[in-house]
């Protein structure tokens, strides 16, 4: 799964059903984690009750606009929600409309020309906010254990005359056509994470 941890509310008008239901079905086979209502809630449970517990859970949301959504009271009801929890919010612009107030200052995935333009744009979106998520996470995680005093120290630190460990170390350096791969991916971290340290192109290397 591309998105393992963080999942992504999809709120939308039913009057753009069709649209929503191919979104999300394509979005689902690259792997994003999505929560939509006509897929998502099971047979016999309370529908206002699952959405509710849906917008707590997921940590994310893909806002659809459009005619119809705009005018939506369900819709502008869980917009607000998400955005009062700070929740990461992407709009997603299906038909040309008046985008609320609320989001003007949140950039939007345009779908209003090309679907495969968007589609693109939107994936690359997602996947900057699953890699924000992440890092916040094991930032978060790390600085529990330290206040915890839960981390494990190597038992060495403190003793290096006593470590008798031996090894040997190959360092094998990438062709040009993978470090050039390699740096296209640390281009869409520094995107995610800009004040983390990365590794320019020619000191990228493999430890055997």
């Amino acid at each position: 799964m591309l998105t393992k941890e963080i999942r992504f509310f999809v709120s939308y008008a039913r009057a753009d059903e069709e649209f929503v239901l191919k979104l999300d079905q394509d979005l689902r086979a690259a792997g994003v984690n999505l929560w939509l209502d006509q897929l998502d809630i099971d047979p016999g449970k309370h529908w206002d009750r699952a959405i509710e517990e849906a917008l707590k859970t997921c940590q994310g949301m893909l806002v659809v606009l459009s005619p119809a959504s705009v005018e939506s009271k369900n819709v502008l009801d869980e917009m607000s929600y998400a955005l009062g929890e700070e929740k990461k919010i992407i709009p997603v612009l299906y038909l040309k409309c008046d985008i609320p107030w609320r989001l003007g200052r949140l950039q939007f995935v345009d779908f209003t020309g090309s679907y495969d333009t968007g589609f693109t744009q939107l994936l690359r979106f997602i996947r900057k906010a699953v890699l924000a998520h992440f890092y916040q996470e094991l930032c978060a995680s790390g600085r529990e254990a330290l206040q915890n005093r839960t981390v494990e120290i190597a038992p060495f630190l403190d003793a290096l005359a006593e470590d008798k460990r031996r090894g040997l170390t190959l360092i094998v350096r990438p062709s040009p056509e993978v470090a050039a791969r390699f740096s296209a991916v640390i281009d869409r971290l520094k995107e995610a994470a800009p004040n983390h340290f990365y590794y320019d192109a020619t000191r990228f290397h493999f430890t055997i």
